[in-house]
């Protein structure tokens, strides 16, 4: 595949479109696109990342299908903290982690749809390596390593933490900077 392939729009069967848009507009921080009774496009910068179709008969009951979430990337952490505030206002239920080359914050919309929101921070690792195959491995600190194992430990994180990197102006109600929109991630078995 050429290395400029990029994702278009990830497209998101809802049970009600007014219900997801208190997360994925209100909460996240996504801009309205596009909106009918059928579908709201969504996204940031005027680049279209989700489209949300009506339709979905019941929602998903949590980590049933093979779409586990899609991952939404911020690129910077004031906008990972200009979420996680939004999400701690917002009564959600939601968590956060520290995966060592990103921090993730990870909540669900009304249809059961797993979001991701995350900021890499590849510069936390010791170094990287590209395999012949063109696999890349990026390689953490011995203390951040599961023991005999070169994989890094995935931890719990504060998202509050990261609210300091929020401006004094308070937090936004759209990522500031450019979000890309990786592929859904599926569910391990």
């Amino acid at each position: 595949m050429p290395q400029a392939t990029r994702l278009g729009p990830v497209h998101l069967r809802v049970t009600d479109i007014p219900a997801a848009l208190i997360v994925w507009r209100d909460t996240l921080g996504l801009a309205v696109l596009g909106e009918d009774a059928a579908t709201a496009e969504l996204g940031a910068g005027g680049r279209k990342l989700i489209v949300l179709h009506a339709g979905a008969q019941i929602a998903l009951p949590q980590k049933s299908r093979d779409l586990f979430h899609v991952a939404i990337h911020v690129t910077s952490r004031r906008d990972l903290a200009h979420t996680a505030a939004r999400l701690k206002a917002s009564g959600l239920r939601y968590s956060a982690q520290d995966h060592l080359v990103s921090e993730s914050l990870y909540v669900s919309d009304p249809s059961g749809n797993g979001i991701e929101i995350c900021f890499d921070t590849p510069e936390r690792c010791l170094r990287r390596e590209v395999s012949a195959d063109g696999r890349v491995a990026l390689i953490a600190p011995t203390a951040a390593r599961i023991p005999g194992s070169s994989r890094s430990i995935s931890r719990a994180f504060c998202a509050t933490s990261a609210i300091p990197a929020m401006s004094s102006r308070g937090w936004r109600r759209t990522p500031s900077s450019a979000t890309s929109i990786c592929a859904p991630a599926r569910r391990k078995n």
